[in-house]
C-alpha cells in the first residue's frame, strides 16, 4: 500500500501543469456525471416501471453506444481531440439539462427513454479523446503514468461521491434534481477544456477513406497486435459485473433492504469508496511485473463476495461487500488502462479506447439483463 507522500507526490506531477491540471478537473466533473445519472435514472425508472423498465433504460442508452462508440471515438483522430472532447461535454450537459426538464414537468415516460441514449452517446466519447489528446499536453513520460493514475482517482471518488450526492439530491428534490446538477457539472467540464484544443488531427478529415473504414483499419491493427487485443478483450469484459451492479443497487436498495430510492445512491457509494482504496493499490502494483494474478485474484474474491451479499443480505453487509467489490475492479481497471496505454502504438490510441468503450457498453448492456 502506498504510503501518503507517495500519493501526494503523483498528484503533485499531474497538477502542475496548468493544461492537464484543467483536463483532470473536467475529467471529476465527467465521471461524476456519468455516475450520477446512471443511479438517477435506474431510481426514476424503476419507480415508474418496476425491474423491467430499469433493465429497459440501460438497454436503450447501451446498444446504442455498443454499436457507434468505435465510430464516435475515432473523431478524434481526425479532429483535434480538444475540441471532440469539448463537443461531447457540451452534448452531456444540454441532454442532462433535458432530461432535468421531461422529469420536472413530468413528461411521458418515453421522452426519458427517448433522450437518455443521447447522454449515453455524449459519454462514449471523453475518453478515447482525452486518451489522444494527453501526448500533446504532457511534457514526460511521467506526466503521462500520472495523469492515468490520477485520472483513476478521479473516477473512483466520483464513482464514492456523485452517487451519495445524488441520492440526497433525489431525496430532497427527486430526480430531476439531481439530473439538474449534473448538468452544471458537465457544462463546468466543458468549460474548462476550451482552452485545450488539441494537436492537428492525425487523419486529414478529407482524406481517402471514410471514417468506416478508418475505424475498420484501426480493429485490424488492435487484432494483430496481440497485448492489446488481450488486454482491450479483459478490460472489456469487467463491465458485465459493473452493469449488473447498476441494476443491483436499486433492487438491493428499494426491495430488499428497504432503504428507500435513495438507498441505491448510498450503496453505489460504498462501492466507489472500495474504488477509492483500490485506485491507491494500483499506485503500488504498477511497478510490479506480474499483475495479472493479483488483479484477477482480488476480482474473483469480489464476485465471490456478492454471493455471499446474495445469501444472506443486510445493510452493513452490502455496504462491506460493495467496497469489497469496488477495490477489486479499480485496482483491475486503473492497472489495466496504463499498460494498455503503453501497449498501443500512438497512431492507434483513440481507436483502441473507442474500441474498449464499444466493449465496455456492451458488457453494460449484457450484465443489466
Amino acid at each position: 500500500m502506498p504510503g501518503l507522500g507517495s500519493i501526494i507526490a503523483v498528484f503533485r506531477t499531474a497538477f502542475r501543469n496548468r493544461d492537464l491540471r484543467r483536463l483532470q478537473l473536467a475529467w471529476a466533473g465527467f465521471n461524476s456525471a456519468e455516475w450520477g445519472i446512471w443511479i438517477a435514472l435506474v431510481v426514476y425508472v424503476y419507480t415508474r416501471g418496476g425491474a423491467v423498465a430499469a433493465g429497459g433504460i440501460a438497454l436503450v442508452q447501451l446498444i446504442p453506444a455498443a454499436l457507434l462508440a468505435p465510430f464516435l471515438g475515432a473523431l478524434a483522430h481526425r479532429y483535434r481531440p480538444g475540441r471532440v472532447l469539448l463537443a461531447a461535454y457540451s452534448v452531456l450537459a444540454a441532454g442532462l439539462a433535458a432530461i432535468a426538464i421531461a422529469m420536472a414537468v413530468d413528461a411521458p415516460i418515453w421522452v426519458v427513454f427517448a433522450l437518455a441514449p443521447v447522454v449515453n452517446l455524449a459519454i462514449t466519447v471523453p475518453r478515447p479523446a482525452q486518451s489522444a489528446l494527453l501526448p500533446s499536453v504532457v511534457r514526460t513520460p511521467t506526466e503521462l503514468t500520472a495523469a492515468y493514475v490520477v485520472g483513476g482517482w478521479m473516477d473512483s471518488l466520483a464513482v464514492m461521491v456523485a452517487p451519495a450526492v445524488a441520492g440526497v439530491l433525489i431525496a430532497v428534490g427527486g430526480p430531476q434534481l439531481a439530473v439538474a446538477a449534473l448538468a452544471g457539472i458537465a457544462l463546468a467540464a466543458a468549460l474548462l477544456v476550451v482552452a485545450t484544443p488539441g494537436t492537428q488531427p492525425i487523419a486529414d478529415p478529407g482524406a481517402s477513406g471514410g471514417l468506416a473504414t478508418n475505424v475498420l483499419r484501426g480493429v485490424g491493427v488492435i487484432w494483430h497486435n496481440r497485448p492489446v487485443r488481450t488486454l482491450t478483450g479483459v478490460l472489456g469484459l469487467q463491465f458485465v459485473l459493473v452493469g449488473a451492479l447498476d441494476m443491483f443497487y436499486a433492487v438491493l436498495a428499494i426491495s430488499v433492504l428497504g432503504m428507500g430510492e435513495s438507498g441505491a445512491g448510498y450503496l453505489n457509494s460504498a462501492f466507489g469508496a472500495g474504488s477509492l482504496l483500490g485506485a491507491a493499490l494500483a499506485t503500488a502494483l504498477v511497478a510490479r511485473k506480474r499483475l495479472a494474478p493479483t488483479l484477477m485474484f482480488a476480482i474473483v474474491t469480489a464476485s465471490l463476495a456478492l454471493l455471499i451479499l446474495a445469501v444472506q443480505p443486510s445493510v452493513a453487509g452490502a455496504f462491506l461487500v460493495l467496497a469489497l467489490v469496488g477495490v477489486g475492479r479499480m485496482t483491475f481497471d486503473v492497472t489495466g488502462r496504463i499498460l494498455l496505454q503503453r501497449a498501443a502504438p500512438a497512431a492507434i490510441l483513440a481507436q483502441v479506447f473507442a474500441l474498449l468503450e464499444s466493449l465496455m457498453n456492451a458488457g453494460l448492456a449484457i450484465g443489466s439483463l
